[in-house]
């Protein structure tokens, strides 16, 4: 009869401790390789999140405005970090920026981007762009990234006076 294989002295089985080092040090240096890029995907997704977003809210703003037969504001946060949308109705609100009389809804940006206009963004009740004198007019849009010592722009547009918005 044939003595069954011991296992505890075949030398194939198990992982010695030197494997198991390799293994963690090879895997130590493909986490340190990748987590740099992990970082920059994600400050890549935040900005194409952040113009998506404006675009989208642009042609809500424009809608609502219409729909409600009121002067549309978009009102962007003094720190640029959100924006918030809101109908101002009759007696128009006579204050340079124009303040809409409540928000319809609020947009936060994603972490370490900001946005500013150089004018005030308002649409009429025909979805057209104003300015505060009323006069079909463009307003330049632009989104910055904090990139450590300060902000950077990357990204600039226009909202023209048809009320629709494209990137430069």
């Amino acid at each position: 009869m044939k003595d069954t294989v011991n296992t505890y002295k075949n030398p194939q089985l198990g992982v010695t401790l030197v494997e198991l080092l390799v293994v963690l040090s090879i895997t130590g240096i493909l986490a340190g390789v990748a987590l740099p890029q992990i970082s920059d995907l994600k400050a890549s997704f935040n900005r194409l999140n952040a113009r998506s977003y404006f675009v989208q809210d642009i042609k809500r703003s424009q809608a609502e405005a219409i729909t409600q037969g009121c002067r549309g504001i978009l009102v962007i946060a003094a720190n640029g970090e959100s924006y918030s949308f809101g109908c101002d109705y009759l007696s128009y609100d006579t204050t340079v920026p124009p303040v809409h009389d409540g928000a319809s809804f609020v947009r936060n940006l994603p972490p370490n981007i900001r946005v500013a206009s150089t004018d005030p963004l308002i649409f009429n009740s025909r979805g057209q762009a104003v300015d505060v004198n009323f006069i079909i007019s463009n307003a330049t849009v632009s989104f910055s990234e904090w990139k450590g010592s300060g902000y950077e722009l990357f990204a600039t547009g226009t909202l023209l006076g048809t009320g629709a918005f494209s990137f430069n």
